[in-house]
């Protein structure tokens, strides 16, 4: 057997490991250059069939007493795999075009979001470069949209578009957050990069070794999910107020935990207004002794 899909070491390693497609060591790859899972994360799988991707990231999560789930999402019904895979890995049947963020978010756990997205969808290839590029921008956009959001930053809607029936605006990623998108490589594959830098802490491309030679597919990552700037009439977080906050995520590993960060935002800035009103009455002290 010959040809771009004709069995190759990947492949081969597959099945002798367990895994049920060669896909996995993308995945494995990609989790071992950025640590994107952690243990007793909850990972949202967008495009999960055949479930290879469910083996690596249950993997991931290390013992069963450390916790964390696995939801993997399809539009075929995908069986759980029996090996590498635990109690913590769920699939639903659904259409991630139609799903909106209110049902997404209400299978995580207690319903306070996902710490990992991955996204491996693809779509059906037709060798029409153009038409499949388009299709998987429109994928990837949709991955990032029930990630975080519609209208949580500015610019957000204008370059992720709106989803029919689909009205929530918070995303489904915690603060601090990673995402994986596949992407087929294309002139438009550039801005997803430009739009997620200004949202996510480290912004990334890689090639797994596993990808195929013929193939144009390569995977955004993303990682540490930011707090986003409001617009004029919101309250806003400012650059040293948003420094400040993703310190304090990042410090203490958020992406592991739910937070509201409005609350450390109020207490930043009542702090940044005592220091400044204290900046004024020394001055106006100073000026007062002097004359």
């Amino acid at each position: 057997m010959s040809g771009p899909w004709a069995p190759d070491f990947f492949w081969r390693e597959a099945q002798r490991l367990g895994y049920v497609a060669r896909s996995a060591f993308k995945l494995l790859q990609l989790q071992k250059q950025f640590k994107l899972i952690g243990a007793g994360a909850s990972v949202l799988d967008l495009g999960c069939a055949p479930g290879a991707w469910l083996q690596v990231a249950c993997r991931s999560l290390g013992p069963l007493e450390k916790g964390g789930t696995v939801l993997g999402i399809d539009l075929k019904k995908v069986h759980i795999p029996s090996h590498h895979c635990d109690s913590r890995v769920k699939t639903i049947c659904a259409d991630v075009m139609n799903l909106r963020k209110d049902q997404a978010r209400a299978f995580s756990p207690q319903g306070m979001g996902f710490s990992v997205i991955l996204s491996d969808m693809c779509p059906i290839v037709s060798g029409i470069t153009t038409k499949d590029a388009a299709l998987s921008c429109e994928l990837g956009k949709r991955a990032l949209s029930l990630a975080i959001g519609n209208s949580s930053c500015k610019n957000s809607s204008e370059f992720l578009g709106s989803f029919e029936d689909d009205t929530s605006e918070n995303g489904v990623l915690r603060r601090g957050g990673n995402v994986v998108i596949k992407l087929l490589e294309s002139k438009d594959t550039e801005a997803f990069a430009k739009f997620c830098k200004q949202r996510f802490r480290n912004v990334s491309w890689s090639r797994p070794k596993a990808t195929r030679s013929s193939s144009k597919e390569i995977y955004l990552i993303c990682q540490g999910l930011r707090c986003c700037k409001f617009s004029q009439g919101d309250v806003a977080c400012g650059e040293v107020g948003d420094f400040f906050i993703n310190w304090w995520l990042d410090h203490r590993r958020m992406e592991r935990r739910y937070v509201s960060w409005l609350d450390i935002h109020q207490k930043i800035n009542q702090s940044i207004e005592l220091h400044r009103n204290i900046f004024f009455l020394t001055i106006l002290l100073i000026l007062y002794l002097k004359w």
